[in-house]
């Protein structure tokens, strides 16, 4: 102990912090079979806490989030009232980065020219569901659907909600690319 308060105080107590947590039965290292019900809720509630302390003094993380919502923000406000037609890659890729795990592989899908897509204005993209089997009222309620790893869009969808109809259908494009089997379109009837 003496050599840890050499290097630091901050060492030092996480170290005694963790053998006092392990000498009352709540450290990691002790098993969840040796405690009472309310001495694992008591465990659990401690986590929880200290789980919620670190979400809130993550300044990384809040500066992320807070430039993932500016970006959004300014994608929506520059499409706003406009025809997505003349959406490019570049602007769905960039504006997917960051948000969630899922939006960036999708993200990525569209830099690497593995997820290609197109946005249709609304009479051409109700007659292709159509063609495809879907009713006039079915195509009139879908606003994107993918074939193989192709995915295509409403232009009149607004493009607040475009993005996470990219994420959706981006990832029935993933399962396309790794070899997925059936048909996924069922499960969204």
């Amino acid at each position: 102990m003496a050599k840890k308060l050499k290097k630091g105080a901050g060492d030092l107590f996480k170290d005694l912090e963790k053998l006092l947590d392990e000498i009352f039965g709540f450290g990691e290292e002790v098993g969840d079979h040796s405690l009472t019900p309310s001495e694992k809720r008591y465990k659990d509630k401690l986590k929880a806490q200290k789980e919620r302390i670190e979400r809130k003094n993550d300044f990384e993380r809040r500066k992320q989030i807070k430039q993932n919502k500016r970006r959004f923000e300014d994608f929506k406000e520059k499409w706003a009232g406009k025809s997505i037609l003349e959406l490019s890659k570049t602007e769905v890729a960039n504006a997917l980065k960051g948000y969630t795990e899922q939006a960036n592989k999708v993200a990525k899908l569209i830099e690497e020219g593995k997820m290609k897509f197109k946005i249709l204005d609304d009479t051409e993209f109700e007659k292709m569901l159509i063609d495809s089997g879907d009713t006039l009222q079915e195509a009139r309620q879908t606003a994107a659907f993918c074939i193989e790893e192709k995915t295509f869009y409403r232009a009149s969808t607004p493009a607040d909600k475009l993005l996470s109809e990219f994420v959706h259908e981006g990832t029935h494009a993933i399962d396309g690319a790794i070899g997925f089997v059936g048909d996924t379109y069922q499960w969204e009837k």
